[in-house]
């Protein structure tokens, strides 16, 4: 679908040269082990770490895009804010310091949106496990952003110019370059803020 979408673009967006650049940080937290313990300030405890990779979307002009996460079987895509000049773009592998190992929590945001998390297989090292895609990338193209034990974040650019953003702060591509679309890409980029598709 991520493809079909990009395919249908490309007779309307012109490439405009994108930059994403980030940083990984860390950090540590403490939470309940269990939803019972929630508010009764009792333990046990466990130790989170919270690993983020925080960046920006790079453009000579504004975009707005829409990004997903292919979690096997699901599709989850989310709208980013309307067409900006910098756009955010994070995710983050959020895992228990002494408790389930090798597994963590792979959330993903875009442009003050954000993905439903899933969970994830990520060995010892959670950042050696999660493959980054590359720092170019150009409008109305798929890009993967990041990729961990077969999920992948994947943003699509659309330029500002191509959109129209209504009172709800909600964009949709113009209706002169969508009428021609499929039906279901057109749906997707005229209708609605978030949602699943099955593969």
């Amino acid at each position: 679908m991520i493809e079909r979408i990009a395919q249908s673009l490309a007779a309307i967006v012109l490439p405009e040269p994108i930059e994403i650049r980030g940083e990984w940080s860390r950090s540590t937290r403490r939470t309940y082990r269990g939803a019972a313990q929630a508010g009764s300030g009792a333990g046990p405890f466990a130790e989170v770490v919270d690993l983020r990779w925080n960046g920006s979307v790079a453009c000579a002009q504004p975009v707005a895009g829409i990004a997903f996460l292919h979690a096997r079987p699901a599709l989850h895509w989310v709208k980013s804010a309307p067409a900006s000049a910098k756009l955010s773009i994070e995710f983050g592998l959020h895992t228990y310091l002494d408790y389930l190992p090798g597994r963590a929590t792979f959330s993903a945001g875009f442009g003050r949106a954000w993905l439903p998390g899933v969970a994830v297989g990520c060995g010892p090292d959670p950042v050696a496990a999660c493959a980054l895609g590359d720092a170019r990338t150009a409008t109305g193209r798929a890009h993967m952003v990041a990729e961990i034990d077969r999920h992948a974040f994947v943003v699509v650019l659309i330029q500002g110019a191509l959109l129209k953003t209504g009172r709800n702060r909600l964009w949709r591509l113009r209706d002169e370059l969508a009428v021609d679309l499929p039906a279901d890409v057109r749906e997707l980029l005229t209708r609605g803020r978030s949602g699943s598709l099955g593969d």
